[in-house]
């Protein structure tokens, strides 16, 4: 016993025992009461699987930010050659704010195809042609505050792209894909407000309808108790009902079709944000060193094991080798991306149930949820 004492306390003192136990003494966070493999007392360490996990998200977390740095740097580079050598005339920015004039232009002739009972719709004449004479007003004005700000030369060389190169060089290039997806929400705030007020037009188009078709029936919707009862009406409620269900019924194509044009261009134009997004999620989500150590160390992704022989058909002693199967690359990709891509794909899909049934309290189609996309990247950390 006295040995066995003396043997603990050598390996306790040894080199080997000190530089093991305190190497692999995890932060505050990941602190764990363990017994030390060599001097077999209470000690703090990870564990051999912690500590492997520990190390390739260390790895994920510096090749992410050396890829954010690199991409940045190039692209402030890039930004920086554009200002300082390109024509105005005949640069990128001239030939992008052309496409946006463009597409102005564009949605302005659907609005005017919109007042021309579009597809063999009956719409209201009255209603289309002020709702068109509004809409054209909306984009004209948003035409021209565009062209005085962002979609102006010399703001956007005097400006806009020192800033954008500075951003991307000072702080990456998530920041400046970031500072993107803000100014190009900013070109479609008049999409966005025309969604939303339609669609509360439309929402109420419905409720409406609902409720008049209930009065035939007989029925009321009782809100307190939130079930559906019976109710005696008069001749004069159903008339005044008829009058109002003829109201709404008249004028709820008209509303339904301009709630469909413009839910469904919000959403074309919402595609390069999606894209501008995915390129984010490239950069922070995909487990660059996990890939790369899966190639150097493949047992550190062992997911199974199995048996391996080695000895000869005809050879009667069996000896067999404990092997490992690795984790696909393809399933390390796809555990990042599904966080991601899950919350995005959601929201699509909610855009197209919402031009058939616009629920009440819910603005999915109005803009891309980057609140609701963040909270996977806030749960990773």
């Amino acid at each position: 016993r006295e040995a066995k004492e003396q043997q603990h306390s050598f390996s306790w003192l040894s080199l080997l025992s000190l530089v093991r136990c305190r190497s692999n003494a995890p932060g505050e966070e990941t602190t764990k009461s363990q017994i030390c493999q060599l001097c077999r007392r209470q000690t703090l360490f990870l564990e051999r699987q912690q500590a492997a996990k520990k190390y390739v998200l260390s790895w994920n977390r510096f090749l992410e930010a050396l890829l954010d740095f690199s991409l940045g740097i190039g692209a402030g580079l890039l930004l920086f050659l554009a200002w300082r050598f390109s024509n105005p005339e005949t640069s990128l920015w001239s030939y992008y704010t052309n496409v946006r004039l463009g597409s102005i232009d564009i949605l302005t002739q659907c609005v005017h195809y919109l007042e021309t009972f579009p597809a063999g719709f009956k719409l209201n004449v009255l209603l289309t042609e002020k709702m068109g004479h509004w809409i054209r007003i909306i984009f004209r004005y948003h035409r021209q505050w565009l062209e005085s700000t962002l979609w102006n030369v010399g703001v956007v060389r005097g400006y806009l792209l020192p800033l954008s190169f500075a951003i991307s060089g000072f702080f990456g290039w998530s920041t400046l894909m970031a500072v993107t997806i803000d100014l190009w929400r900013l070109e479609n705030l008049h999409l966005w407000l025309l969604t939303v007020s339609i669609r509360y037009v439309y929402r109420t188009e419905l409720f409406l309808l609902g409720a008049l078709f209930r009065l035939f029936l007989g029925k009321k919707r009782n809100v307190l108790r939130q079930r559906t009862d019976s109710m005696q009406y008069d001749a004069m409620q159903l008339l005044v009902g008829t009058i109002g269900f003829c109201i709404c019924i008249f004028l709820w194509t008209t509303v339904m079709i301009y709630y469909t044009f413009f839910v469904t261009t919000n959403l074309i134009f919402h595609l390069p944000i999606v894209i501008v997004w995915m390129s984010y999620v490239a950069i922070k989500a995909l487990p660059f060193g996990s890939l790369a150590w899966r190639v150097l160390r493949p047992s550190w992704f062992a997911k199974d094991l199995h048996l391996q022989s080695l000895s000869d058909k005809g050879s009667p002693i069996r000896v067999a080798k404990l092997c490992s199967t690795s984790e696909s690359p393809q399933k390390l990709l796809g555990n990042a991306l599904r966080p991601h891509l899950t919350p995005l794909s959601k929201w699509l899909m909610n855009v197209f149930l919402s031009i058939l049934y616009p629920r009440s309290g819910d603005d999915v189609p109005a803009s891309l949820p980057i609140d609701q996309l963040m909270t996977a990247f806030q749960a990773h950390d």
